[in-house]
């Protein structure tokens, strides 16, 4: 009976490498990717819709004195190609301050010290999906002419 201990039982705390990273850093590594592709894309339609798509009918081109939102919108990518890799490499340092690389998924799954890395991973994997999604669109973008994207 006395061997029948539960593994958590032993441990200090789920997570005692918590206090390496900060709440800031934890929840910026998470939600960076997802809010700046967000953030991307209703910017890219609110300024392409309003230049091509002004009336009740689309145009070929941006309505005169809107030239300057292919640039703009071009800019605005890339900008977020950056901040979501950013989110990225802020996830990464998370999931390697938060316990030992070397320890093996199960073992830190018995110890109970998986919470901040997993969230870290989680992060990582949100950031390589938004970036490729960005990233194809702006592969897109780069393509296609403003008025038909």
């Amino acid at each position: 009976m006395s061997d029948e201990i539960v593994a958590y039982s032993l441990s200090q705390h789920p997570a005692p490498d918590r206090a390496r990273v900060g709440l800031a850093a934890l929840l910026y590594g998470l939600f960076a990717a997802p809010i700046f592709w967000a953030g991307n894309h209703i910017v890219d339609f609110t300024l392409v819709a309003h230049a091509c798509y002004p009336g009740d009918f689309p145009n070929p081109a941006p309505v005169s004195g809107f030239g300057f939102v292919w640039p703009l919108v071009l800019a605005l990518h890339l900008i977020a190609l950056a901040l979501i890799a950013s989110g990225g490499l802020v996830a990464f340092r998370n999931w390697r301050l938060t316990g030992p690389p070397y320890l093996p998924a199960h073992h830190m799954i018995e110890r109970g010290e998986g919470r901040n890395r997993y969230l870290g991973i989680v992060g990582m994997s949100f950031a390589v999906m938004f970036f490729i999604l960005t990233a194809v669109s702006t592969i897109s973008l780069a393509m296609v002419p403003t008025c038909t994207y």
